[in-house]
C-alpha cells in the first residue's frame, strides 16, 4: 500500500492519477493540506477507477467489478490518506496543540507547563472573548451583544478570535489552544480554517479524571478575575483574607462550581467531547493523561507524552 508523508506530494501523485483517467477534479485544495479534498479526490480518483463507465462518465457505483475494491474499502483507505495528511502537522504558524479536560481537570495547571516545554502561548478561549470585550474590539462588541443577551457566542465568531491571536508574533511556532474545540462541528470548523491557512492541530492532549473527582475539585475551586490564577482550598495553602498569591487581587467562589451545577457541567461536557476525542484519534493525534494524580505526576506524564511526540514527528 503507498503512503507519501509529504500533504503536497500526496496532492501531486493524485492528480498525475486523476489526469491519466480522464478525472475532472481539482485537486488544489488537497495539494495544500486540505483533508476535505483529500477525501473529495480520493473518492473521485475510486470512481474513475473502478466504476463501470459509459460515454458520460461513471454508472451508478453499486455496479462493482469483479475483484476491484468496494467503495467502504477505498473509503478506508482515504481515511489512512487523510490521517496522515493530519499527522504530518509540523509547528508553525496557524498550529495549534489542543488541550481538551472537563472543568476541573486542571488544564490551566497543566497547561503552563506544556507552553513552557514547547515554546508557544497558550490560548484560552474563555480569556480570547474576555480580551476582546475588555479591549471593545470589533469581535468584542460582537460577542458582547450575544452574551448580553444570554446567548451563546456562535462558533464562527469564537474560530475568528482564536485565527486572530495565532497571527499574533508569539504564535509563530504555534500555540497551545484551550477550551476550544468542545464538540465535533467546531473541532471540524476549526480544522478547515487552518487548513486553509497551511496550518492544522498539531497533537491533542487529553486530561483524563473521573467524574467524581471532577466534581470533588470543582466545588473547591477558587479563581482570580485578575490573573486567571486558579486555585484549591484543599490542596493549597491560601491566605486567610482571600487574597491571590500570585497577583494579590481576591479570590472568588463561581457559582457554577456549586455541587449541583458542577456535576451538570461534567456530564455535558463528557458528552459533548466523546465526539472531539474520537475525532482526533482517528489521527492518531491523542495522548490520553492520567490526570487523576498530583500535579507534578500529571506534568511528568504530560512531558513524557510530548517528547514521544515529537519523536513521532519527526521520524514522520
Amino acid at each position: 500500500m503507498l503512503y507519501l508523508s509529504n500533504a503536497r506530494m500526496k496532492g501531486a501523485f493524485l492528480a498525475r492519477f486523476l489526469r491519466r483517467n480522464d478525472a475532472r477534479v481539482d485537486v488544489l485544495g488537497f495539494a495544500t493540506g486540505d483533508p476535505g479534498a483529500a477525501m473529495l479526490a480520493a473518492r473521485r480518483a475510486w470512481q474513475w477507477r473502478h466504476a463501470v463507465l459509459s460515454e458520460k462518465g461513471p454508472l451508478s457505483l453499486s455496479r462493482r467489478l469483479p475483484g476491484r475494491p468496494s467503495w467502504f474499502e477505498s473509503l478506508r483507505h482515504a481515511e489512512r490518506i487523510n490521517g496522515d495528511v493530519e499527522c504530518s502537522v509540523s509547528a508553525g504558524r496557524y498550529t495549534v496543540t489542543l488541550m481538551i479536560g472537563a472543568p476541573g481537570a486542571g488544564k490551566g495547571t497543566q497547561s503552563r507547563y506544556v507552553c513552557d516545554a514547547l515554546g508557544i502561548p497558550h490560548v484560552a478561549s474563555g480569556d480570547l472573548l474576555r480580551e476582546h470585550r475588555r479591549r471593545g474590539t470589533a469581535l468584542g462588541k460582537i460577542a458582547r451583544a450575544y452574551m448580553d443577551r444570554g446567548d451563546l457566542v456562535p462558533d464562527d465568531l469564537v474560530i475568528e478570535m482564536v485565527i486572530d491571536r495565532l497571527g499574533q508574533p508569539d504564535a509563530a511556532n504555534g500555540a497551545l489552544l484551550d477550551g476550544f474545540p468542545r464538540t465535533l462541528a467546531q473541532a471540524q470548523a476549526l480544522d478547515a480554517e487552518l487548513a486553509t491557512r497551511g496550518g492544522g492541530v498539531q497533537g491533542a492532549i487529553y486530561l483524563d479524571v473521573p467524574p467524581e473527582v471532577l466534581v470533588s475539585r470543582m466545588t473547591g475551586r477558587r479563581v482570580c478575575n485578575s490573573c486567571s490564577g486558579t486555585f484549591h482550598v484543599h490542596l493549597q495553602p491560601l491566605p486567610d483574607d482571600g487574597a491571590c498569591p500570585d497577583c494579590g487581587d481576591y479570590l472568588v467562589h463561581r457559582s457554577d462550581d456549586r455541587p449541583s451545577v458542577v456535576a451538570h457541567r461534567v456530564a455535558i461536557y463528557l458528552q459533548e467531547t466523546a465526539p472531539v476525542l474520537a475525532h482526533y484519534d482517528r489521527r492518531d493525534l491523542v495522548r490520553t493523561i492520567d490526570g487523576d494524580q498530583s500535579v507534578e505526576r500529571v506534568k511528568a506524564s504530560l512531558l513524557r507524552a510530548l517528547r514521544c511526540r515529537e519523536r513521532e514527528l519527526v521520524a514522520s
